[in-house]
């Protein structure tokens, strides 16, 4: 899980065209002679309007991160990409919500990837701060690398965590961070005896290669 999240916005520009009306004159001799003075003439143009609709802005979408519900977890079976991959983004999602109580969900109480966890999460709660979740991490590699018994498997994961913005209550920037290169970890995962697979360490490597 990333440590915090600088933030993309895109926004969209609306243009908007006008077409100015133009009008005629009118030229005229006013001598006084006993000649007929010269015929006048008078030029009107057409005044054209154009009306311009505005287009139909794009509205702004929610990611995964910042939805109100967690992301469902997969932590049973042999599909390791896919139960990582869930426990990355359920693990995102709480970096926008910080709650402590809930990181014993995915990670075995009592263990480093636990404590760890449950600590940032209490800071960030007790600060009121949270990611703000535009661009999540996400992994661009998995596979297994160690399986010492049934019950205990290394998962080795790389991912990418995009630039992001650590946001107070209030929605201002507290601290922006950096987009971090390719990353790559060794997650060390326990099945627990109801058969879910739960998170004991996890160790950096690196930037992958």
């Amino acid at each position: 899980m990333k440590d915090s999240l600088a933030m993309r916005r895109r926004s969209g520009l609306l243009l908007l065209a006008v077409l100015a009306a133009c009008g005629g004159n009118e030229a005229a001799d006013g001598t006084t002679t006993t000649t007929a003075p010269p015929a006048t003439t008078a030029t009107t143009e057409a005044t054209t309007t154009s009306t311009t609709t505005a287009p139909t802005l794009p509205t702004p979408t929610t990611t995964y991160a910042q939805a109100d519900d967690p992301p469902e977890l997969l932590q049973t079976g042999e599909d390791f990409r896919a139960i990582v991959e869930s426990v990355l983004a359920f693990s995102e999602w709480l970096g926008v919500h910080p709650d402590p109580s809930l990181v014993a969900t995915y990670a075995k109480e009592g263990s480093t990837a636990w404590q760890r966890t449950s600590d940032l999460m209490s800071a960030l709660a007790e600060n009121e701060l949270h990611a703000d979740g535009v661009d999540p991490a996400y992994m661009t590699d998995s596979r297994v690398i160690d399986r010492p018994t049934d019950q205990l498997v290394v998962v080795y994961v790389a991912a990418v965590n995009p630039a992001y913005d650590l946001l107070r209550a209030d929605g201002s920037t507290a601290e922006s961070f950096e987009a971090t290169p390719e990353t790559g970890f060794a997650w060390h995962l326990e099945r627990q005896p109801d058969g879910r697979w739960l998170l004991t360490q996890r160790d950096e490597l690196g930037i992958a290669e």
